[in-house]
């Protein structure tokens, strides 16, 4: 039997027998109260010798762990992909510490966290972060059931609890996922082309477009990816993690050969033939320590977060994204030379008109890239820097004099009168839209479904999955359709302008100028044959 002491403090504690044969004492309830009654601290203790008996007891002194002190064991314990663990700590660092860390495990109710959930999109975040942020704090209270800190889990959402119509709408959210029509793809990759300066990105665009590859699928081909004809092996990723990047096989083991039509595969090819070594240097594997692959920004893999926002939503969207931070700044259109060769050649953007207030008009002049042409003699960057700032709109004579004024005569253009900016071509999209809409061609083409799991890396765990697997003839269907809706884009594309700034698709439309049917293209790069693509 219980029996109960009074403590100096006023209040009570019980001793109980536990099943080991000790007598553990209790001084607060299972929601962290003191006992103030010396009947309900023999009760408490009665209650415990009861759950012994029928073998249902859990230690009431293991929910008293914090939150802190667990998630600090259950991080460690974790064995996933790098870029998962850095979510998952900057999550847990900037949701759930402040509010969760000194509270006890059996003092989080659901209450707390539903009000806690909530509080994060009044703070202006995403509800996609709130629910993200909540799905994680679900896994870690989870997983402190099993071993007794808790009875249940206080995050886990009651099935017929909250309202019916948001979750109704977020469903319809997750499955409204921007994709685009192949036309749409090509036009968003020959922007981003035009954007970046560098032909290899649009044939990066197309590839992910025209195979379902996922993002950093793409990033990890090597040339010897390629060196089969007619095939692209997939058999690495390489992922960003706050900063460096590293290697790993593809999600799920999905290590596989995508099947491409010839036209694409010499694109392909032609980026392979002028491959550079990256600017990594990890002290060891699996950071990246430099290696030669296909698809460069200057000298550095491309970041998923700033290839958008600087070309692939500019181009999706026709506008510049709106920034925050210290250098905040509201959504700008993105303004092209309309005198040059289709799609236009970038200018420097400026804020779009607001009904009502002042048009603060400027001199249209043109941008800067990376990879532009220095000025003539310049063995520095500075040059290349401060003529930047005489287009941006600085004042000449403030600036002329940290260098030498020929530097300028020889870069600073004429200004531009035949300005205009681009119309959305898929407003919303985003690189992981191409996968999204690849899959839904290959639907659409009422293609093989075991040809296309196989193909976009998926897996299968239906008896039919498991018995079924890929033929030639589904691979000859996929490419047959793929080719058939490459010449209608390109058709589409020509039916705008039958030329194009980026040589390596003025190259492929070249083919309907002269009236071919089968678009040609050199193996080799298509700078290296300048001349040659322009004639």
């Amino acid at each position: 039997m219980p029996y109960t002491e009074q403590r100096a403090n006023g209040t009570w504690r019980v001793r109980y027998k536990s099943p080991d044969g000790k007598y553990p004492s209790a001084s607060h309830d299972a929601h962290g109260n003191p006992f103030l009654e010396e009947e309900d601290a023999y009760n408490f203790g009665l209650d415990q010798e009861t759950d012994i008996r029928r073998r249902v007891w859990k230690d009431p002194r293991a929910g008293r762990i914090t939150f802190a002190e667990w998630v600090e064991g259950w991080y460690a314990g974790l064995d996933l992909e790098l870029s998962t663990m850095a979510n998952y700590r900057s999550l847990i660092k900037g949701h759930l510490m402040a509010p969760f860390g000194p509270r006890a495990l059996a003092d989080i109710t659901p209450e707390a966290v539903n009000i806690w959930e909530r509080g994060i999109i009044a703070a202006g975040y995403s509800p996609s972060t709130a629910t993200t942020a909540r799905g994680l704090l679900t896994n870690i209270l989870g997983d402190a059931v099993r071993p007794g800190h808790i009875a249940s889990n206080p995050a886990a959402r009651v099935r017929g609890k909250g309202k019916k119509g948001g979750r109704r709408i977020a469903a319809w959210e997750r499955a409204a996922k921007v994709w685009p029509s192949p036309r749409e793809a090509l036009f968003v990759s020959e922007r981003v082309a035009v954007l970046s300066g560098r032909w290899h990105d649009f044939v990066m665009l197309i590839l992910k477009a025209w195979t379902g590859m996922r993002w950093a699928e793409v990033l990890a081909l090597t040339p010897t990816a390629v060196k089969d004809p007619g095939i692209i092996h997939v058999h690495w990723k390489i992922y960003e993690s706050e900063g460096p990047f590293y290697w790993g096989r593809p999600k799920d083991g999905s290590i596989r050969d995508v099947h491409i039509p010839m036209w694409l595969w010499e694109m392909v090819a032609a980026v392979a033939a002028e491959a550079r070594k990256c600017a990594c240097s990890g002290s060891s594997a699996p950071w990246c320590q430099g290696r030669v692959v296909l698809f460069l920004g200057e000298r550095q893999h491309h970041r998923r977060s700033d290839f958008a926002r600087m070309y692939f939503r500019p181009a999706a969207d026709g506008m510049y994204p709106e920034e925050g931070g210290k250098s905040a700044r509201p959504a700008r259109p993105v303004l092209i030379d309309a005198a040059a060769p289709w799609p236009g050649e970038p200018l420097v953007a400026w804020p779009a008109a607001v009904p009502g207030e002042p048009y603060g008009a400027r001199r249209a002049v043109r941008s800067y890239r990376m990879g532009a042409p220095k000025p003539v003699n310049s063995r520095s960057p500075r040059a290349a820097l401060v003529a930047y700032a005489i287009e941006c709109g600085a004042d000449p004579a403030a600036v002329r004099g940290m260098t030498r004024p020929a530097l300028f005569d020889a870069y600073v253009r004429s200004p531009v009168d035949a300005v205009a900016s681009w119309l959305p071509v898929r407003a919303g999209l985003t690189p992981h839209g191409l996968r999204h809409g690849h899959q839904t061609w290959l639907d659409e083409g009422r293609c093989v479904r075991t040809a296309i799991i196989d193909r976009m890396g998926h897996e299968d765990l239906s008896m039919p999955g498991r018995y079924s697997h890929p033929t030639e003839a589904m691979i000859a269907e996929i490419l047959g359709l793929l080719d058939r809706l490459w010449d209608a884009a390109i058709r589409e594309r020509f039916a705008l302008a039958p030329s194009s700034s980026v040589e390596v698709l003025d190259s492929a439309l070249k083919a309907y100028r002269e009236g071919s049917v089968t678009p040609l293209f050199s193996p080799n790069s298509p700078q290296r044959n300048r001349a040659r693509l322009s004639s």
